[in-house]
């Protein structure tokens, strides 16, 4: 039996393949690689993130606390457009540093944040469910 979850990531990444295809059919004859990637990277985001946002809104989501949903969706918000940035800004620079290799820099920042808090937050559900034993 297919799960909640999985019928809400088909959909959002049938969503994500129609923006991908729109852009496909609408982009310049020539977008470059950071367009490119950049575009791709918003699909991971609407397939990913579509499906984590409609869960938490619903307070649906299985094994998942919505919690951990809300700390996924708010780390992705940040690093998405990071990502972008550093895709579509790849020659310039901010602040004399190259902008890619500085949003990049501030984008692994919050994925090791996200990496710690989400360790944190398991090791305090598991310690709490270990004491009640």
């Amino acid at each position: 039996m297919v799960s909640s979850d999985t019928r809400v990531q088909i959909v959002a990444m049938a969503l994500a393949a129609f923006v991908l295809a729109a852009f496909a059919i609408l982009a310049p004859e020539d977008p470059g690689m950071g367009w490119l990637a950049a575009f791709l990277t918003v699909f991971y985001a609407i397939t990913f993130g579509g499906a984590h946002l409609y869960l938490y809104l619903r307070g649906e989501g299985g094994d998942l606390p919505r919690s951990a949903r809300g700390r996924f969706l708010l780390t992705l918000g940040i690093v998405i457009p990071l990502w972008v940035g550093g895709f579509v800004l790849q020659d310039a620079t901010i602040l004399s540093v190259p902008a890619n290799l500085l949003l990049g820099g501030i984008s692994v920042v919050v994925f090791a944040v996200y990496f710690i808090t989400e360790a944190r937050s398991g090791y305090g559900t598991v310690r709490s469910a270990s004491d009640s034993r």
